[in-house]
């Protein structure tokens, strides 16, 4: 049965209880805000998560913005996606100096705002209690969630709020639709086009992953008015869509093509290993590990034991198996009510039609987590890197609400009319499995804080590399490709490092000019990590070549690091 939001309800004035219970709630969502927010703060402060370079591009785009004057329009070396987080860094920069803290304590500022979003799309499209539980749940969440939260690599800390930012105007759209009766809900009603068609541009450029929930967007629009979107509220759609997309625009037209967006795109789609898997293989690695890693499941088993990477463990496999088969479970017999409540009501009056706007909006959220997963799946990058690339259903976060829902105890069950005793026993196993994943999230929070002291050693190991290479004015190099834009960052820029490859041919230089000044250098030093591929190949060559012997060897923090003889 269809189940009313409370948001729809209308109570009376003269009943204190309801304003009384909804004060609580608010009081209950703020309290709960500040705190997930506090422990994320904790967590930046401690210099948790570890940092890496991709991070590290993104704080030395910052530090061009704010000290260099530049206006990057894409993310370096990636033309697909864009820095905002860069450019909220930079004035954070100005105020507090470029650190690995000062380029994340912007990003709290969208995860309180997912919160706040979740808690009252959630309100809407369901009930107030159930509502006050998704936030908590969210307050939590897995270590490997709260990573992405707090990570600035593009888009990930800032994609789950802009995609339920769609899925709120879209729905706000709807519902307001047969209330413009007067130039001042007619104004407003233009706004809000207005702000879907930027914000769904400007969710696009930061990372198009947004893609299938745009889509779901658009679809309803014009399942539902279409005639409006060839009218002024169309055009005004467009227009804030144009100037959200801009950047990418301009970008495609003044970059090479090598860099376009198109280009990146078709990269990034044929990655590959150089092997081959088969549509079963990424299936199987994205059902075992990147659909439990995107939806909360903690960091009980190791996310390395997937029949593509070699590994099996059975025991590994059933419990990663289970919380994704649930998932999926749950997941359809989201799609199937929602479709089925939809079929049963016709929109023939003002309440039906609200009714099937709130269905179309949980198959909104359903439908572009589905989609999401769709594509993922089909990638290489499923079967290669299944827990790394598990970022790409960041946006799964979304549709938490529509799957749990199926076993929230508030919900109308099927077998209300039944005998007592089964309701009961649903109630039970609901209750549990509620419970269940109540204490996985908890778990995830728990890990992540054993997890700092890790942080706090790496950070401090990151910082005596940086001060030993400078007293070495080891300031010119060549390294490996996590190695080199870390410690360009960690040094402001005082170290300077070209990116190798295994082999020792030039790697992934994002950001060229750093290429060029190592290049220019006579005697340049090497920087590898202990014992890598790197190291035994430079090795190799030197020995040779017989010019190893012009390399001053020692070790320090876990790198080997050659330092030119010439240059003492």
């Amino acid at each position: 049965m269809y189940s009313t939001p409370h948001i729809l309800e209308k109570p009376e004035r003269s009943i204190t209880p309801h304003y009384k219970k909804t004060r609580i709630a608010v009081a209950l969502v703020t309290v709960m805000m500040i705190i997930a927010v506090s422990m994320r703060f904790i967590l930046i402060i401690n210099n948790w998560p570890v940092t890496n370079s991709d991070e590290s591009i993104m704080g030395l785009m910052a530090l061009h913005i704010s000290h260099g004057g530049e206006w990057p329009l894409m993310y370096y070396g990636q033309g697909y996606m864009g820095p905002i987080e860069a450019y909220i860094a930079a004035p954070i920069f100005r105020l507090l100096g470029p650190s690995v803290f000062s380029l994340r304590i912007g990003l709290l500022l969208f995860f309180g705002l997912f919160l706040i979003a979740m808690y009252r799309y959630s309100k809407f499209l369901y009930t107030e209690k159930f509502a006050l539980f998704i936030c908590l749940l969210l307050c939590l969440e897995s270590k490997e969630i709260i990573i992405r939260q707090l990570k600035a690599i593009g888009g990930y800390p800032e994609l789950p709020f802009l995609a339920v930012t769609i899925c709120i105007l879209v729905t706000t759209i709807l519902w307001r639709h047969d209330k413009t009766s007067t130039n001042k809900a007619q104004v407003s009603q233009y706004l809000l086009y207005f702000l879907l068609g930027l914000v769904a541009s400007f969710a696009i450029w930061t990372d198009p992953l947004i893609f299938p929930f745009v889509m779901m967007g658009l679809f309803l629009l014009i399942m539902f008015i279409k005639k409006d979107l060839l009218s002024l509220s169309g055009l005004l759609l467009l227009c804030g869509f144009m100037i959200g997309i801009f950047p990418i625009i301009l970008h495609n037209i003044t970059a090479p093509f090598s860099e376009s967006t198109i280009a990146n795109m078709a990269g990034l789609a044929n990655a590959s290993d150089g092997k081959s898997y088969s549509l079963l293989q990424r299936m199987g690695s994205a059902f075992f590990i990147s659909i439990p890693s995107a939806t909360g499941y903690p960091q009980i088993c190791p996310a390395n034991m997937a029949p593509t990477l070699g590994e099996i463990n059975t025991g590994c496999l059933l419990l990663r198996g289970s919380w994704s088969l649930g998932y999926v479970v749950l997941w359809i017999l989201a799609v199937w009510n929602a479709v089925k409540n939809i079929r049963q009501e016709a929109a023939t009056t003002r309440e039906a039609r609200q009714k099937q706007i709130i269905e179309y909006s949980r198959l909104m959220l359903l439908v572009g987590g589905g989609v999401t997963i769709a594509i993922y799946s089909q990638s290489t990058l499923a079967a290669v890197v299944p827990e790394p690339t598990s970022r790409y259903l960041i946006c799964l976060l979304l549709t938490i609400p529509a799957v749990l829902w199926q076993i929230w105890p508030g919900k109308n069950s099927a077998l209300k009319n039944k005998t007592t005793k089964i309701p009961g026993i649903v109630l039970l196993l609901r209750l549990c499995m509620l419970f269940t994943i109540l204490c996985a999230f908890s778990y995830g929070v728990f890990e992540t804080f054993t997890d700092i002291p890790a942080a706090q050693q790496f950070y401090r190991q990151d910082t005596k590399l940086v001060q030993h290479l400078e007293a070495l004015q080891a300031t010119r190099i060549y390294s490996e490709y996590w190695t080199c834009n870390r410690l360009i960052f960690r040094s402001k820029e005082k170290i300077l490092c070209s990116v190798l490859n295994p082999d020792l041919t030039p790697g992934m230089n994002r950001y060229p000019p750093y290429h060029t000044a190592v290049k220019k250098t006579k005697n340049p030093s090497y920087v590898f990590p202990l014992n890598s591929q790197h190291e035994q190949n430079f090795i190799k060559i030197h020995t040779q070549d017989n010019t190893l012997q012009n390399y001053q060897y020692s070790t320090y923090e876990g790198y080997s690091i050659y330092l030119s003889k010439e240059s003492i």
